[in-house]
C-alpha cells in the first residue's frame, strides 16, 4: 500500500508552553532514584484532594510509603534523594495554593513524565506540547468538527520517520465520565464536556487509523493515552477507549521506562 501522507510534509504549529515549576523540580529529583519515582507516583494517585491535609500527615504518608517499598518490595532508597523529595512535596503543601493548582500539578506531572520518556537527544527531532498538526500547510482533518483538538505531547522526527502522539490523563476518571455521559439537556455543562471529550477521542482515533492502515510513511508511529491510573481501575472501561493504546501506571513504572528518562 502506498502511503497517503508523507512524513516530510507534516509540520507543527508550536505555541509557547510552560510546566509548573514544582513539577520540574520534582522530576529532577525523582529522575535520580527509581524508588523515589514510585513513591511520588503513589502519593499523587492517593492524594487527589489536598484540602485539610497537614504537612505532618504528608510527611507521615511519605515515610510509610518508603517503608512499604523497602520492606514489602525489597526496594532500596537513596536517603539523600528521598529527603529532598519529601522536603519539596511538603513545600508544595506549605504554599497557599488552591486544590485546582494541586490538580494542575498532578496533570502537568504526567505530561512531564512523557516528555522525559519520549525526549530523544537528537537535534533533528521535535518534541512539542499541544501543537496543531498540519499537512502541506493545512490543518489535519480540517473538514471535521474535531480538527481543533490537540495532543498533549507530539514527537516528530522526519529523518528517522518517527511520529508519536500522546494524550496525558492523570487518572482518566473525568475523561471516561465525560465520554459515558448521556443527557437530553444539550445545553448543560456536562453535555458540553461530553462533546468535547468525544471530539478528542475522534481526533486520536483518526490518527490511530492512519497509522494502523499504514497511510503515513513512518518507521515508528504511535497514538496512545498515558495515565497514572492502575490498569485494574480502568479495566471495565477499556472498551470505551478502543482502539486506542493505553499506557497505565504499571507501564510508566517499568524500570526500562525509568532508565530512559532524559531532561
Amino acid at each position: 500500500m502506498v502511503a497517503t501522507y508523507l512524513i516530510n510534509n507534516f509540520s507543527l504549529n508550536i505555541q509557547e508552553y510552560s510546566y509548573e515549576p514544582e513539577v520540574i523540580e520534582l522530576c529532577k529529583i525523582i529522575k535520580e532514584d527509581y524508588t523515589c519515582y514510585r513513591i511520588l507516583n503513589d502519593f499523587f494517585v492517593t492524594t487527589t484532594n489536598p484540602d485539610g491535609i497537614s504537612v505532618e500527615q504528608v510527611a507521615l504518608y511519605l515515610d510509610n510509603s518508603k517503608e512499604i517499598f523497602e520492606t514489602m518490595e525489597n526496594q532500596t532508597v537513596n536517603l539523600k534523594i528521598y529527603e529532598n523529595l519529601k522536603k519539596t512535596i511538603i513545600k508544595v503543601f506549605n504554599n497557599e495554593r488552591t486544590s485546582q493548582h494541586y490538580l494542575d500539578i498532578c496533570s502537568n506531572y504526567v505530561e512531564y513524565i512523557v516528555n522525559m520518556w519520549k525526549k530523544i537527544p537528537d537535534p533533528n527531532g521535535i518534541l512539542a506540547s499541544e501543537p496543531q498538526i498540519f499537512y502541506n500547510s493545512q490543518l489535519m482533518f480540517n473538514d471535521c468538527d474535531y480538527c481543533n483538538s490537540k495532543f498533549d505531547i507530539v514527537y516528530l522526527h522526519k529523518i528517522n520517520k518517527q511520529f508519536n502522539l500522546y494524550e496525558c490523563k492523570f487518572k482518566l476518571r473525568t475523561f471516561l465520565s465525560d465520554l459515558k455521559y448521556t443527557s437530553s439537556n444539550t445545553n448543560s455543562k456536562k453535555q458540553r464536556n461530553h462533546k468535547q471529550s468525544l471530539r478528542k477521542k475522534q481526533y486520536m482515533t483518526a490518527f490511530h487509523d492512519l497509522f494502523e492502515n499504514k497511510q503515513i510513511d513512518t518507521n515508528e508511529g504511535e497514538v496512545a493515552i498515558v495515565t497514572l491510573a492502575n490498569r485494574t481501575s480502568i479495566y471495565n472501561d477499556l472498551s470505551i477507549l478502543a482502539p486506542l493504546k493505553i499506557y497505565t501506571r504499571e507501564d510508566l513504572e517499568n524500570k526500562s521506562v525509568f532508565d530512559s528518562f532524559y531532561i
